[in-house]
């Protein structure tokens, strides 16, 4: 990660070993680790429904920054849902679509241009991961990340680009994936979205997603 980047930390410690410093201390070394490294800010991650996980967030002194649900897809909701017409066309993307996914990457969701040309090729070349680009009359406007792992699948950074937002896009590229997935019958098929990303939320409720988890994020200083 990038000194701008900050990192996130899931610290769980066994129930009868709690309330013994175990946690704190696990903590504290990463994050003398992270200032060797230069490292800025640090997230901690604690699930929503865990008193105890947030107690410890405060005790840490860490701030609230923001909250993800995690979505699991109900299968046969999604199978309900009528097909859709859409006037892009969807694709595997490759390394020679790579300056296409900057830009769009970079619009969607920020970030340094440095860091984004990094990241995907180096997900093209994991065999755990694969991109799709959306295309309407060849030019590239959407991209979306799939990351298998071996009981379930992430979906990730869905994205369009700003002008051709409403046309159904993102909902058209969901429904690709899904259908994919389904097909390939990966096992859970997960996603994770910010609670205040009203759209996105209203896209993957009415798509078939549910939400099973609440996530809360916390900011600490290195």
């Amino acid at each position: 990660a990038s000194q701008d980047d900050p990192i996130e930390i899931l610290a769980i410690v066994h129930p009868d070993y709690r309330r013994r410093g175990i946690g704190r201390a696990l903590v504290g070394e990463i994050l003398l680790e992270c200032r060797r490294r230069g490292q800025g800010d640090v997230l901690l991650v604690s699930e929503e429904a865990s008193v105890c996980e947030r107690g410890f967030a405060d005790a840490m002194g860490a701030r609230y920054d923001f909250s993800e649900y995690r979505m699991l897809l109900d299968a046969g909701a999604f199978q309900e849902r009528v097909r859709m017409h859409s006037p892009a066309s969807f694709h595997d993307a490759a390394l020679s679509d790579l300056e296409a996914l900057v830009v769009i990457r970079l619009a969607s969701f920020g970030g340094k241009e440095a860091e984004v040309r990094a990241d995907i090729p180096r997900w093209l070349g994991e065999a755990n991961q694969r991109l799709h680009i959306a295309k309407v009359n060849d030019k590239p406007v959407g991209i979306v990340r799939v990351g298998t792992y071996p009981d379930s699948v992430f979906i990730n950074g869905l994205g369009v680009l700003p002008e051709y937002r409403g046309r159904g896009i993102g909902r058209y590229m969901l429904v690709q994936v899904v259908d994919r997935l389904l097909q390939e019958d990966q096992g859970r098929i997960l996603l994770e979205v910010q609670t205040d990303n009203r759209d996105a939320l209203s896209l993957y409720q009415s798509s078939g997603f549910r939400e099973i988890a609440t996530y809360r994020y916390y900011r600490l200083k290195a």
